[in-house]
């Protein structure tokens, strides 16, 4: 399977520009930074949450909520639109499509992800290791969001497809 990054490039851009005028996409890029702002205003005893506690619980949510539910429904919303047909008999290739799919919520994580870092005020000296940690987790989030994308009929029943994954993974 040949990657032409030309091709990749050119999805990957009309992908940003449709996704940003997506409101459900932005609602799930807004929710853990809003949770990470409510998490700071919790009171337990006196003393509030530990900054690295709302650090882990708002990137968790993140991790969970954007890749899962945003690529599978960029991915099913293709296939409702019967573009992802379309692209499949043109030559672009299986790679292609979901590279520059997956690219785009990669993008957005990891936007979202520096956001809680700095919103909390973490020490500057863990950003290296924190987007290291935060880049692997998101790979493999990206593949099941990708999976049940695929393997979702419409954009109505990835939600079906995509909460179980995200109770599974927000419970611990």
């Amino acid at each position: 399977m040949k990657i032409q990054l030309r091709k990749v490039i050119a999805l990957f851009k009309k992908d940003m520009k449709d996704t940003s005028k997506n409101v459900n996409v932005m609602i799930l890029l807004v929710l853990p930074l809003l949770f990470t702002f409510l998490y700071q205003f919790i009171d337990l005893g006196g003393e509030g949450m530990p900054k690295e506690f709302i650090l882990f619980i708002s990137v968790l949510m993140n991790l969970c909520l954007v890749p899962v539910s945003f690529l599978s429904m960029i991915i099913a919303e293709e296939k409702e639109k019967n573009t992802l047909r379309t692209l499949m008999l043109s030559n672009v290739s299986a790679g292609d499509f979901l590279l520059s799919k997956s690219l785009v919520p990669f993008l957005y994580m990891q936007v979202v992800n520096l956001l809680i870092f700095f919103i909390i005020g973490q020490d500057m000296s863990t950003l290296l290791p924190f987007l290291g940690i935060t880049t692997i987790s998101s790979f493999c989030m990206i593949f099941i969001g990708a999976v049940a994308g695929l393997v979702s009929k419409d954009q109505m029943s990835t939600s079906l497809v995509t909460v179980p994954f995200m109770l599974i993974f927000l419970i611990p």
